[in-house]
């Protein structure tokens, strides 16, 4: 609608879409994200990345394997060389664990 310069039908259907409600509007580098609804829980990657850290450093034998952004998600895989099993000979298999965010309310 934008390209086509329907301005006037794209702002009316932005405010239906927004009526009835508050919602939350999570913008980076002057782009909205995402239009969230007011009960969405906010927690941003920045601040969850610090929490696991702190909590991994507190079990000595955690040990981060992987941390992926993307767009819309955050992962961070970890693994415990403590907690080992062997699924057939010479195949160890360790404990680990995936902490997921998406600070803009995406399903993996």
């Amino acid at each position: 609608m934008r390209e086509a310069g329907e301005f006037k039908l794209l702002a009316d259907n932005i405010n239906t879409w927004l009526r009835g409600g508050k919602r939350l509007i999570r913008i980076l580098d002057g782009k909205v994200r995402a239009i969230l609804s007011d009960r969405y829980r906010i927690i941003d990657n920045y601040d969850l990345v610090f929490l696991a850290l702190d909590e991994f450093q507190k079990k000595e034998t955690i040990e981060i394997y992987r941390i992926d952004l993307t767009e819309t998600m955050l992962y961070i895989k970890a693994i415990d060389r403590t907690l080992t099993d062997t699924i057939k000979e010479q195949d160890i298999v360790y404990g680990g664990l995936v902490i997921r965010n998406s600070e803009v309310g995406a399903q993996p």
